[in-house]
């Protein structure tokens, strides 16, 4: 009898307990969530649009279930990013101590601030409604570097 992948299912591999999430799957799924979170879009909102329950999208999100290619295509659309965008850094997060942590760019410092409070301060900027307004923001942040 062959083995059958069904979609959403994770790969079961020899000597690993099924509680062990894969790296990659954990990796994805955070690229997933930090651009959906970066649109302001739901769970639910994403679910639907790809034809999956939130609650689906939350396992993708956590790296509990696998992402098919199909999937990853359809959220790739559905987020305005190439399919290439879930694996970006992934083989220089490897080499890190910290297997999943977003790859930093080389000189580029340890920042204090946590990822959620970066997408947060994004969301709240992609809002403002008037350019004028947006560029002295973006001026004025600027202009608060290094300090």
């Amino acid at each position: 009898m062959r083995n059958q992948l069904v979609e959403g299912a994770s790969v079961k591999k020899p000597g690993r307990p099924s509680t062990i999430k894969d790296p990659l799957d954990v990796y994805v799924g955070r690229r997933l969530r930090r651009r959906r979170l970066a649109l302001g879009i739901s769970q639910s909102s994403l679910g639907e649009s790809v034809g999956v329950s939130f609650q689906q999208v939350q396992k993708y999100e956590s790296g509990a279930n696998r992402a098919v290619v199909r999937r990853l295509y359809d959220f790739a659309r559905t987020l305005n990013v190439s399919p290439g965008y879930f694996f970006e850094g992934y083989g220089e997060s490897m080499r890190c101590a910290m297997p999943f942590a977003e790859p930093q760019k080389p000189g580029a410092p340890d920042l204090p601030h946590s990822a959620e409070e970066t997408l947060v301060l994004v969301r709240a900027y992609r809002n403002v409604q008037s350019a004028p307004l947006r560029q002295e923001i973006l001026r004025m942040l600027l202009g608060l570097e290094g300090m």
